[in-house]
């Protein structure tokens, strides 16, 4: 099979929530090792994706639907380079799926967890894959999409998720490990080491790297890349020039901020707005 061109578009649904949306034809592009802080929830249309997922390698099949927790640790790549795999994915907040799972009579303070990465359940996944289409189209109304996401959401739900298990970043952390979170909030956009991390918390640099890694199920180094990303996002978003977005978040210059934003989001920054 002849190769085709990759190609993705993103948009954000302002008048719902902020969701993000994905559609993209990925052959040779890898995402590197990364996580979300909201739910990563679509459907693989056709070809394949390979995922290393809880320390699983996963596969994702044409025809089922993929569900990732927040905080949860993933890549994702062509089953097979030659075919590729062509997707659509939703991005909904914690907040959101806790607001539809109320619903449910659901009152845990903790997120909605999905224990299976890889769903086959082909009534939803036509659901799916009809509400995003319906998103993409801009002659649905706010009502309509705020009703198919509702819909789908509530199903999703109902069939797979699992209360009884909280998700990763629900976990209790000792003190020293959430200050050490805090520093790295605090100088995301320097060149910090893991010396000055393990100084501000007074713990010895290669015990917090452990217990670092124990807890968050995350290098310090993979938390502040992705702490760099969620800040050049809302810059992004107030229209800042690329440049100045790699120099304000810690990249080394324009194009190390472009290579590392597509390595983890699977667009450019441009491609974001």
């Amino acid at each position: 099979m002849s190769r085709q061109k990759e190609q993705a578009k993103f948009w954000i649904d302002h008048d719902i929530d902020n969701l993000e949306l994905l559609k993209a034809t990925y052959f040779k592009h890898t995402f590197t090792t990364h996580f979300h802080d909201e739910y990563a929830i679509g459907v693989t249309l056709s070809g394949a994706q390979d995922t290393k997922y809880q320390h699983q390698h996963q596969y994702m099949p044409a025809g089922t639907i993929c569900v990732i927790n927040p905080g949860e640790l993933h890549t994702g790549f062509a089953h097979d380079l030659n075919i590729g795999w062509t997707y659509r994915m939703f991005y909904p907040s914690v907040s959101m799926l806790q607001e539809v799972a109320e619903q449910l009579n659901k009152t845990s303070t903790r997120p909605i967890f999905f224990p299976n990465l890889v769903i086959e359940n082909t009534e939803l996944f036509q659901q799916m894959l009809f509400t995003h289409l319906r998103f993409e189209n801009k002659t649905t109304s706010k009502l309509e999409r705020d009703v198919l996401l509702f819909n789908m959401l509530y199903k999703l739900i109902i069939q797979h998720s699992d209360d009884t298990q909280p998700v990763p970043t629900q976990l209790t952390h000792p003190t020293y490990l959430e200050q050490a979170k805090d520093f790295i909030d605090a100088h995301y956009y320097e060149d910090i080491t893991l010396q000055q991390i393990a100084d501000a918390v007074h713990i010895s640099r290669y015990h917090l790297l452990r217990m670092f890694q124990i807890h968050f199920r995350v290098s310090p180094h993979v938390y502040l890349t992705h702490r760099r990303i969620t800040e050049a996002k809302q810059l992004l978003l107030l229209g800042y020039p690329l440049a100045d977005i790699a120099q304000q978040t810690g990249f080394t210059d324009q194009s190390h901020f472009t290579h590392r934003f597509k390595q983890i989001t699977g667009i450019t920054p441009k491609q974001y707005v």
